[in-house]
């Protein structure tokens, strides 16, 4: 099998001058993808490696921003579209006396990953329980607006309930950029708990990397956590999406990155209608740990630090250090237990 992604792998030939230490680190990590790529193949269960990376540009598309969002609700143990990009699809449902919203991280969708915590939800006290949707790579003041237009939706019919919220990863920012820029929500005044759980507050030193490798290898970087289902990218349409590394949204994640620092200045004194908690993992599983083998950065869940994710930046009550990946921390049922206890829901 032929990897044409990878060219020379040799950073000495005879006749050739000597590499610049930068060139050279530059071709290891290259090189590293092969075995990596090869082990990957063998545990996911995929034929061709390099059709199933998600960077062949022959098999995924550009990416075309949404300009908009979906909203939905899980009832009879199924998502049901309550606005499908930005035009709403149903009424809103009663929400009783403790609704959940759902806002998802970096590259994720909805139906079918997060049925599970629904469930959860559901089976610990949530009455209704709701899931906000949007264009992960788009920057994150754009689906933050957003999200304050979904739970302005799920208010329009009911005022003063005190509300449940769970962010997992880049969705943290996403929550945060509405509850900390001043607006007044028509829910309780008071009291509404948020879990934010494994989020980048103080950024993340992946996206740091990154940002600092060339873009053939940053794609191929972020190709792998897409073949392994970490991170899944599509267009309106449903067509998987060619993510480069390079978008907006990693920008931002770079540790001391203006957005960070605008969202971070006095937040505590900024979110009066929320009580925070704020969720850590400090384990990698073996795909996040081979990750950090080819980018050379070692984050304490695969993706965030502890430090970044329990920041005081954040003005939280209680934090929590969970022993679980980034990914398994919202997906599994222990650490699910964890947070919707932090929620008032156990």
């Amino acid at each position: 099998m032929s990897f044409p992604l990878f060219g020379d792998c040799t950073p000495f030939s005879s006749g050739r001058n000597p590499l610049s230490p930068k060139k050279v680190r530059f071709m290891w990590k290259r090189c590293f993808f092969v075995p990596v790529l090869l082990l990957l193949s063998f545990l996911t269960g995929c034929g061709d490696v390099i059709e199933n990376l998600g960077t062949d540009t022959n098999s995924r598309t550009a990416h075309r921003s949404w300009n908009s969002y979906n909203l939905y609700r899980f009832n009879n143990g199924g998502w049901q579209l309550l606005v499908d990009l930005g035009r709403p699809t149903r009424a809103v449902p009663d929400l009783g006396e403790r609704p959940v919203v759902f806002v998802h991280g970096l590259g994720a969708r909805i139906v079918g990953t997060y049925d599970d915590l629904a469930e959860n939800l559901l089976a610990t006290g949530a009455t209704s329980v709701f899931a906000f949707e949007y264009d992960s790579l788009d920057p994150v003041e754009k689906n933050s607006a957003y999200f304050g237009e979904a739970i302005d939706f799920l208010t329009t019919r009911e005022s003063n309930r005190t509300f449940r919220i769970a962010a997992h990863s880049l969705g943290c920012l996403v929550a945060r950029g509405q509850f900390e820029s001043g607006r007044v929500f028509d829910m309780a005044q008071t009291g509404n708990r948020v879990a934010l759980v494994a989020g980048p507050h103080e950024g993340s030193e992946v996206a740091a990397e990154l940002a600092s490798m060339s873009p053939t290898l940053a794609q191929e970087a972020v190709g792998q956590l897409v073949l392994n289902g970490q991170l899944l990218f599509f267009n309106t349409d449903g067509t998987p999406v060619d993510v480069m590394g390079t978008e907006p949204v990693f920008t931002q994640l770079i540790p001391g990155s203006d957005f960070l620092q605008s969202l971070n200045e006095q937040a505590s004194e900024r979110h009066p209608q929320f009580i925070y908690r704020t969720f850590a993992g400090d384990q990698r599983d073996f795909a996040y740990g081979l990750f950090a083998q080819v980018v050379g950065v070692f984050a304490d869940d695969g993706i965030v630090d502890v430090e970044s994710a329990n920041s005081p930046v954040v003005g939280q009550v209680e934090t929590f250090s969970l022993p679980y990946d980034h990914t398994s921390i919202i997906e599994e049922q222990a650490p699910q237990l964890v947070i919707l206890s932090a929620l008032g829901l156990l």
